[in-house]
């Protein structure tokens, strides 16, 4: 009796380390398929937040890029706004020096002997 508790032992002890490796076997399986489904996650975030980032940089270069031109466009209206009022002064000085030249001349035709006396004078 006590040879036959003693195998009995001894296959119920066999018996549950073969459970044992079995339960452990499964577990670890259960971790290595819960680590890939995280590494799979991670991926599939980490590619989304790639995406994510790269359409919020393209839209803040494309925002960049409308703001520069924008300023360009107001950069060469004022340049345009200064080159006409610089124009405009030459144009109104050259038409001032005309009108004196014109007025000189016409006073040297007029009275040239007056003329001819101030520039011996000097």
């Amino acid at each position: 009796m006590q040879a036959s508790l003693k195998s009995n032992l001894a296959t119920n002890s066999a018996k549950i380390d073969e459970l044992m490796k079995v339960a452990s076997q499964a577990s670890q399986d259960q971790v290595r398929t819960f680590v890939a489904g995280l590494q799979e996650d991670n991926l599939r975030l980490m590619k989304d937040y790639l995406q994510l980032s790269a359409k919020d940089q393209k839209v803040y270069v494309e925002n960049l890029l409308v703001d520069f031109s924008k300023y360009l466009q107001e950069q060469r209206k004022q340049d345009l706004m200064l080159f006409q009022t610089r124009m405009s002064s030459i144009e109104k000085n050259s038409d001032q020096f005309k009108q004196e030249t014109e007025l000189i001349l016409a006073s040297i035709i007029s009275n040239p002997e007056s003329t001819l006396k101030k520039a011996n004078n000097y």
